[in-house]
C-alpha cells in the first residue's frame, strides 16, 4: 500500500508531456493491480495456516502487528482511496496537457495567418484593398510576432496613400491637413510633402493678392517662400521683385477734383532724403498726393487754405495703397510746433523734407499706411 501511494504521487512528475501521458497511465495502473493481487494472496495464506504451525504463526503475527503499527504511523492509503487519487491525478494531467496542446494549436494557427497577411501585403503594397485585407489578417493574429505594429503600419500606409492622392490631385489644403498627423509621427516623407503642400497654399494666396494689386501683402508671402525650391513652383525671388512697383514721376499723383481754384504754388525739396510720398489735407478732405524721388523735388499748384501734411518715405514702392510697406516711415509733419500751415493765394512756398524730421511719428505702421 505504501508503494501504491508513492506511485500515485509520482505520476504528477512523470506525466508532464502529452506524448508520455498514455504510457504512464497504463504502467501505473498495471503496478497497482499487481499490488492488489499480492495483498490478496497474503491474506489467503494466513487463513490456511495449520494448527501445528501455531508457534510460527505467532511469530508471524508479531511481525504482522509490528508492520501494522508502522503502517499506521505512516498513514497507509486504503486501496479504494488510492484508486480515487489516481483518477484525480489523471484528470488534472489531462487538463494541463489539453491546455498546452490548445495553446500550441492557437500559436501555429496565428503564425499561419501572419504569414498570409505578409503575403497579401507584399502582393499589393500600394493597393488600398490589399492593405486593408492584410490589416484585418494581422488583427486576427493575436500577439504573434509584431502583429500589433503591423496593424498600425497598415493604418499609416492607408492614410499616407490617401494624402498622396490628394497631393497628386493638387488639392493642397486637404493634402496639407492629411499629411499633418503622419508628419508628426515621422512617417516616410510626409513632413516634406506637407511642407510642399503648404508652399502651394501660400503661393496661391500670394497670386490672388497680386491680382488684387495688394502688392505688399503678396510681396511678404513670396518672401516667406524664398529658399524653397520645387519644380512645380516658380522662383520666389523673381515673384517678390515683381511686387515692387515703378516709382511715379516727381509731382502730383492725385488731385481732388472738388478743389479747382489752384492759385498757390508749392515746392517740396527732397534733397538728401529718401523717396517721399506726401498727402495734403484741408480738414478731412484729401486735396493732393505727391511723390518726390530721392534727392529730387516737385512743384505743383494748390488752392489757398490751411493744410495738414502727412509724409511717408522709404525705398521699395508698392503703390498708393501699401506705399513703402512696413519697412517705410510714416509721419504727421510739424511746422513751427503746429501740425498745420497756411498757404495764401498768389504766393509761392518751399518746403524741405528735412524740415519735417521733427514731426510726429505715426507708430502704428499698418494703420498709418491706410490712414496716411
Amino acid at each position: 500500500m505504501k508503494k501504491t501511494r508513492f506511485l500515485v504521487a509520482g505520476l504528477l512528475s512523470l506525466a508532464v508531456t502529452a506524448g508520455m501521458y498514455t504510457q504512464v497511465l497504463a504502467s501505473e495502473a498495471s503496478v497497482i493491480d499487481r499490488d492488489h493481487v499480492s495483498l490478496s494472496m497474503m491474506n489467503g495464506s494466513q487463513e490456511e495456516a495449520a494448527p501445528a504451525e501455531q508457534e510460527e504463526a505467532a511469530n508471524a503475527g508479531q511481525k504482522e502487528a509490528s508492520n501494522a503499527e508502522q503502517a499506521e504511523e505512516e498513514g497507509p492509503v486504503p486501496q479504494d482511496k488510492a484508486a480515487g487519487g489516481f483518477e484525480k491525478v489523471n484528470r488534472e494531467t489531462a487538463s494541463v496537457t489539453g491546455e498546452y496542446c490548445q495553446e500550441q494549436s492557437t500559436y501555429y494557427r496565428n503564425r499561419a495567418i501572419y504569414r498570409q497577411a505578409e503575403e497579401t501585403l507584399a502582393s499589393g503594397p500600394e493597393d488600398p484593398e490589399k492593405i486593408t485585407e492584410a490589416m484585418e489578417l494581422f488583427k486576427n493574429c493575436g500577439n504573434v510576432l509584431d502583429a500589433e505594429a503591423q496593424v498600425k503600419e497598415c493604418e499609416n500606409l492607408l492614410a499616407y496613400l490617401a494624402a498622396r492622392s490628394l497631393f497628386n490631385a493638387k488639392k493642397w489644403a486637404e493634402a496639407e491637413e492629411a499629411f499633418g498627423p503622419l508628419a508628426t509621427a515621422g512617417y516616410r516623407d510626409s513632413a516634406d510633402l506637407r511642407k510642399h503642400s503648404k508652399a502651394h497654399i501660400t503661393y496661391n494666396k500670394a497670386e490672388e493678392l497680386f491680382k488684387k494689386k495688394k502688392y505688399y501683402d503678396a510681396y511678404l508671402l513670396y518672401k516667406e517662400l524664398k529658399g524653397t525650391s520645387y519644380d512645380d513652383l516658380p522662383n520666389m525671388t523673381d515673384k517678390a521683385k515683381a511686387c515692387i512697383q515703378t516709382k511715379p514721376k516727381d509731382g502730383e499723383v492725385y488731385h481732388n477734383p472738388k478743389y479747382t481754384n489752384n492759385t498757390t504754388q508749392l515746392t517740396i525739396d527732397n534733397s538728401g532724403h529718401m523717396n517721399t510720398y506726401v498727402k495734403l489735407y484741408i480738414g478731412k478732405d484729401l486735396v493732393s498726393s505727391v511723390f518726390i524721388r530721392a534727392d529730387s523735388k516737385a512743384t505743383f499748384w494748390l488752392p489757398a487754405g490751411t493744410y495738414k501734411m502727412n509724409k511717408a518715405y522709404g525705398d521699395n514702392w508698392f503703390g498708393t495703397e501699401d506705399l513703402f510697406g512696413d519697412d517705410g516711415y510714416y509721419w504727421t509733419c510739424n511746422f513751427g510746433g503746429k501740425e498745420t500751415f497756411t498757404l495764401e493765394s498768389g504766393n509761392g512756398y518751399l518746403i524741405s523734407s528735412g524740415d519735417t524730421r521733427t514731426g510726429t511719428a505715426i507708430n502704428d505702421k499698418k494703420t498709418s499706411r491706410k490712414n496716411l
